[in-house]
């Protein structure tokens, strides 16, 4: 069984390889690269959170063409 690789390792060579090519501009395309990409997964999960937090819980009954359905939120 292979040992898990660390976050920051991986972090770290992905900032390492995106910017540490070509000149300075390049370098600070990069960051902002790197940053609006971690600001889309934070931006992402919170809004997931937050719909799951907000669920409605308790029960659900229909009525439908199969009859009376009751389930447990």
């Amino acid at each position: 069984m292979c040992s898990p690789i660390p976050l920051s390792f991986l972090l770290s060579s992905l900032f390492d390889e995106v910017c540490n090519k070509g000149n300075g501009m390049n370098n600070r395309n990069g960051l902002f690269f790197v940053i609006g990409a971690l600001l889309v997964v934070v931006i992402g999960m919170g809004i997931y959170i937050f719909r799951e937090e907000s669920k409605p819980s308790g029960v659900d009954i229909s009525i439908g063409e199969k009859g009376i359905s009751v389930e447990e939120k």
